[in-house]
């Protein structure tokens, strides 16, 4: 079961950073880049983000 980007959620840190009294999510067809730099950019394939979100604790 895939999910379309309109069914994506990320939470920006760099985006609760600046506002943190208020949610910091972007949705699937927003840009990542919108509040700034961001992590979400760095990884360059799909291998990359599974194996970085595996760090942060994610399983799948």
């Amino acid at each position: 079961m895939g999910a379309p980007p309109q069914g994506l959620v990320f939470e920006d840190p760099f985006l609760a950073a600046r506002q943190p009294d208020r949610p910091a999510l972007v949705g699937g067809k927003e840009s990542l880049d919108a509040a700034g730099r961001t992590p979400w950019l760095e990884p360059r394939n799909m291998a990359e983000l599974i194996d970085r979100l595996k760090d942060k604790g994610f399983s799948g």
